[in-house]
C-alpha cells in the first residue's frame, strides 16, 4: 500500500506540485525511522525529468475580445475595485495622461485602428501587445542597427494531453525540454491579473477582424516585429514546419508592401525551449539597401540572411514599436510561448556572447550586475556535442574576466518578461560630463531631463524607466510553472535538498540512499539557473566536501557515480544491479560539463580513503615508496573495462580510471575535456593530494601500484606537449618537496638546488653500492 501511494504521488507531481505539497512530503523525512529509500526515489524520478525552463510564460495566440466583452469586464472590475484615496487616484490619472501623450503609443493606436477598419492583414492588427519606444530616447533601429534576445517555445494544442516526454539527443536545445508536453504543469494566473489591475488594451472590432482574420490562418504565427510605418522587420514562424520567415514591410496607404522576404527552414523544434539572438545591421550594395540579419539559435547555430530592397533608411530618431505575439478570434491550430526578451541599441551578439547569455538560463530576466546574489552561467544543460562542433571560442566563453555580458550591459535598451508583464523597463543612454553627473533624457515630450550621479556607465546599472505595454485585443494569457524546481525555489532553494542530503547521511542510511540524495541535489542545481547561482554563491562545494569526508558518509562507488553523472553529459560509470558491479565505458564520448564537481572528488579524498579503509584495510607505505612506485609504473594505457574495486584501488582509483577514459587519445572531445579539467586546476589539485596524503602523513595506508600509475598518467595527459609553465612550476615544486631531505643539498644560490643520486642497485660490489655519487646540478 505504501508503494502504491508513492507511485500515485509521483504520477500526480509530474504534472503539478506546489511548495506546500512538497513541504508536506518532506515532513516524512523528519519522522522516527522513516523509509528513506522509498521516500527519496519519487523525488529522484521527478528531478530527472525536470529541465531548465521559465517559471512564467505568456501563451500565444490570445483570443481577441470584442468591445462589448471588454466593457463588461471593465464594469465588473470597477464594481470589485475598492475605493482609493485622492492622492492615489491622482497618480493613476497622471500616469494615464502621460502614456496618452507618448508619440509611440499614439502611432500604435493610429495604425492599429486604421488597419483593422481597412481590413489590412498586418502585424499592426495581428500583434498581441506593443512595447513603445519614443523618439526622446534618441534611438532608431536603423541608425547603427540593433540586437534582440528572446526565449520561446513552439507547441500545438493537440500536444497538451500528451504524457511527459524526455529527450536524450545531442542538440543543446533538447536539453531545455520542459517537464512534459502537458500544459497542466502550468497554472493560469491571467484571471487574477484581469481582476486586480487595469489592462491597458486596444480592443479589436470583432466584426471587421473576423472578415479578414481567415486570410492569415495559414498556420503561421507572428513572433515579433520592430519598426514603424515607414519600415518594419517582421519575424513569423510556422510550427508545423519549424521554419522562420523574415519580412521587410512598409505601409503604403491602405496596403502593406513586401520589400523583401526570406524563410529559414528547421529553426525551432516544437515542445522545446529555444534561445534566439538576433543581430541586425545594414549596408549599401550596388545602389541597394541590404539588411543583414544574423540569427544565433541556441547559441551554436548561426544563420545569416540578406534582405535587399530599393530605397533608403531613415536614420534619425523616430517613434518605434516592438510588436510581440499573435491575436486571433478563431481556434488556433498551433501556438507558441514566450519567456522574456531584451533589446539592444546596436549589434552586440557574437556566437560566444549568445551562448553565454543562453547559459544564464531562461529565467535570467535582467542584465543588472549586482554585488549580492550574483548570477553565474550554468553550462551543464547546454554543453553538447553539437555545441562543441559549432566553432565557439571556448576560452572566451569560460574566461571569468573576459566580460561576455559587459557589451550587452552597455547597450541595453529595453527588457520585458512574462514574469512582470505589466511593465517594461527602458534604459536611457547616459551622457556624462567632467563633473561626474549623468544626464538622462526624458522619455515623454514636453518634460525636462533629470540629472543623476552615476559611477558605473553601463546602461544596465542605471535606473530604468518603467512603462506599460499596450495589449492589442485583450489581456495576456499568463501561466506560472508548477513543477518541482519552482516548488523548491519557493521553499528556500538549494539548501532544502542540501540539508536533506546531510540528514540522510546523519541517519546512517545505505550507500545507495545517500547517493540518491546527492544526485537529487546536483540535478536540482543543474535544472535551474537561479539554483545554480545560489549553489555557487553559497560556496556549496565546500559544504559537500564536509559531508563527503564525515565518518557517517559512505563515500563509495554509488556516490562517485552520482557525481560523475552530474559532471558529464552522459554516464561513464555504469552499475549492473544483479551482479552488483560497476563498469567503466572506455569508449564513451562523454563531455565534461561541470569540472568543479570532478575537482571536488579530489578535494574530498579523505572520505573515499576512509570508506575504502573500512572495506579493505591495507598496509601503509612511506613517502619514498610512493614516489618509487610512481617512477616504476608503466605509462602505457591499460584496459579499463570491467574494473573491480580492488583492482582499481577503491573509489579514488576508479575515479582516476574514468579520467583516463575521458582523456584517451581516440576520444573525439579529448582536448575539450582536458581544457575543462585544466580550467579548475586539476593538476595542482592532484599534486596537492599527494602532498597532503604522504608528506603530511595524514594517511596510514598506501596507494596501490595501479592508482599510482593512473595518477601519473592523468597528470601527463593534462600537462600536454608542450606543457604550460604553471604546470612545470607546480610539478617541480612537488618533486623538490617529496625528495628525501637526506639526499638533498641546497646551495647558497637561491636558484640552484642539488640532488644526491641513489646508489646503483645493479653494482656488483658492496663498496660501489655504498659509495656516494658526486652532487649533480639540476
Amino acid at each position: 500500500m505504501q508503494q502504491i501511494v508513492l507511485d500515485l504521488f509521483t504520477h500526480l507531481a509530474q504534472y503539478s506540485i506546489t511548495a506546500g505539497e512538497l513541504s508536506l512530503y518532506l515532513e516524512f523525512f523528519k519522522g522516527e525511522d522513516p523509509p528513506v529509500d522509498s521516500l527519496i526515489s519519487p523525488l529522484c524520478q521527478l528531478m530527472m525529468s525536470t529541465k531548465p525552463q521559465p517559471h512564467f510564460i505568456m501563451c500565444f495566440p490570445i483570443e481577441a475580445e470584442s468591445r462589448q466583452d471588454h466593457a463588461n469586464k471593465d464594469l465588473s472590475a470597477n464594481q470589485k475595485k475598492p475605493k482609493s484615496s485622492n492622492i492615489f487616484q491622482y497618480k493613476q490619472n497622471a500616469s494615464t495622461t502621460t502614456n496618452a501623450d507618448n508619440a509611440a503609443i499614439a502611432m500604435i493606436k493610429k495604425l492599429h485602428d486604421e488597419h483593422i477598419l481597412a481590413g489590412i492583414w498586418s502585424v499592426w492588427a495581428l500583434s498581441a501587445l506593443a512595447l513603445p519606444i519614443d523618439a526622446d530616447i534618441g534611438w532608431s533601429p536603423w541608425t547603427n542597427g540593433f540586437s534582440l534576445s528572446l526565449w520561446l517555445r513552439l507547441g500545438c494544442p493537440t500536444s497538451r494531453s500528451t504524457p511527459p516526454i524526455s529527450s536524450s539527443t545531442s542538440s543543446p536545445c533538447l536539453s531545455l525540454t520542459s517537464l512534459s508536453g502537458s500544459q497542466s504543469e502550468w497554472g493560469l494566473i491571467g484571471e487574477n491579473i484581469k481582476e486586480n489591475s487595469p489592462c491597458p488594451s486596444i480592443n479589436l472590432l470583432t466584426d471587421n477582424f473576423s472578415a479578414w482574420s481567415s486570410v492569415g490562418s495559414n498556420s503561421s504565427l507572428h513572433l515579433f516585429s520592430i519598426g514603424n510605418e515607414l519600415l518594419t522587420l517582421e519575424a513569423w514562424t510556422n510550427p508545423t514546419t519549424d521554419s522562420l520567415t523574415l519580412k521587410l514591410m512598409r505601409t503604403d496607404g491602405k496596403k502593406m508592401i513586401i520589400l523583401s522576404e526570406s524563410t529559414v527552414e528547421s529553426c525551432f523544434s516544437p515542445l522545446l525551449w529555444h534561445h534566439l539572438a538576433v543581430n541586425v545591421k545594414d549596408f549599401m550594395q550596388r545602389r541597394k539597401s541590404v539588411i543583414e540579419v544574423t540569427l544565433f539559435i541556441d547559441g551554436c547555430k548561426e544563420i545569416k540572411v540578406l534582405m535587399t530592397f530599393n530605397g533608403l533608411l531613415m536614420r534619425r530618431a523616430a517613434p518605434t514599436c516592438l510588436l510581440l505575439g499573435h491575436v486571433t478570434n478563431q481556434t488556433a491550430n498551433s501556438s507558441w510561448y514566450f519567456g522574456n526578451l531584451a533589446l539592444f541599441r546596436s549589434p552586440v551578439f557574437s556566437k560566444e556572447r549568445a551562448f553565454y547569455l543562453m547559459s544564464m538560463g531562461p529565467n535570467f530576466n535582467h542584465l543588472t550586475d549586482c554585488d549580492v546574489e550574483k548570477q553565474h552561467p550554468n553550462f551543464s544543460s547546454v554543453l553538447t556535442s553539437s555545441a562543441i562542433n559549432a566553432g565557439v571560442d571556448w576560452d572566451a566563453v569560460f574566461e571569468v574576466n573576459h566580460g561576455n555580458l559587459k557589451l550587452l550591459q552597455d547597450h541595453l535598451l529595453l527588457s520585458y518578461s512574462a514574469q512582470n508583464s505589466r511593465f517594461l523597463n527602458v534604459y536611457p543612454a547616459v551622457v556624462t560630463n567632467p563633473g561626474g553627473l549623468g544626464v538622462v533624457g526624458s522619455l515623454f515630450p514636453g518634460q525636462p531631463g533629470f540629472r543623476v550621479v552615476t559611477v558605473d556607465q553601463r546602461a544596465s546599472q542605471q535606473l530604468p524607466l518603467g512603462l506599460q505595454p499596450i495589449f492589442l485585443g485583450g489581456c495576456p494569457n499568463l501561466q506560472m510553472y508548477q513543477g518541482l524546481a519552482a516548488a523548491v525555489s519557493s521553499l528556500g532553494g538549494t539548501m532544502v535538498f542540501m540539508f536533506l542530503f546531510a540528514q540522510i547521511v546523519q541517519m546512517g542510511s545505505t550507500e545507495d540512499c545517500q547517493a540518491k540524495a546527492l544526485l537529487l541535489l546536483l540535478e536540482l542545481v543543474h535544472s535551474d539557473g537561479d539554483m545554480f547561482s545560489q549553489f555557487v554563491n553559497e560556496d556549496s562545494f565546500q559544504l559537500l566536501i564536509k559531508v563527503l569526508t564525515s565518518s557517517l558518509c559512505k563515500s563509495g562507488l554509488h556516490i562517485l557515480k552520482a557525481i560523475l553523472d552530474s559532471s558529464c553529459d552522459k554516464s561513464v560509470l555504469h552499475y549492473q544491479s544483479p551482479p552488483g558491479k560497476f563498469h567503466i565505458m572506455t569508449q564513451s564520448n562523454a563531455i565534461i560539463t561541470q569540472p568543479g564537481l570532478l575537482l571536488m572528488v579530489i578535494q574530498a579524498w579523505r572520505g573515499w580513503e576512509n570508506f575504502h579503509r573500512i572495506q579493505d584495510s591495507k598496509e601503509s607505505s612511506t613517502t619514498f615508496d610512493f614516489v618509487k612506485n610512481c617512477i616504476k609504473c608503466d605509462n602505457s594505457s591499460s584496459n579499463l573495462d570491467n574494473l573491480s574495486v580492488e583492482s582499481s584501488g577503491g573509489s579514488f582509483g576508479m575515479y582516476l580510471s574514468v579520467l583516463l577514459a575521458l582523456l584517451r587519445d581516440d576520444h573525439p572531445y579529448r582536448e575539450f575535456n582536458a581544457a575543462q579539467l585544466n580550467r579548475v586546476g586539476t593538476v595542482e589539485a592532484l599534486l596537492l593530494f599527494c602532498k597532503e596524503r604522504f608528506i603530511l602523513e595524514d594517511s596510514t595506508s598506501s596507494l596501490s601500484s595501479s592508482v599510482c600509475c593512473s595518477l601519473v598518467e592523468v597528470i601527463r595527459l593534462l600537462m600536454g606537449a608542450p606543457p604550460e609553465f604553471s604546470h612545470i612550476v607546480a610539478l617541480s615544486d612537488f618533486l623538490v618537496l617529496v625528495h628525501q631531505a637526506s639526499a638533498t643539498y641546497i646551495t647558497h644560490a637561491r636558484s640552484s638546488f642539488y640532488f644526491l643520486l641513489t646508489p646503483n642497485p645493479y653494482a656488483p660490489s658492496k663498496s660501489q653500492r655504498t659509495t656516494p655519487v658526486s652532487p649533480g646540478k639540476c
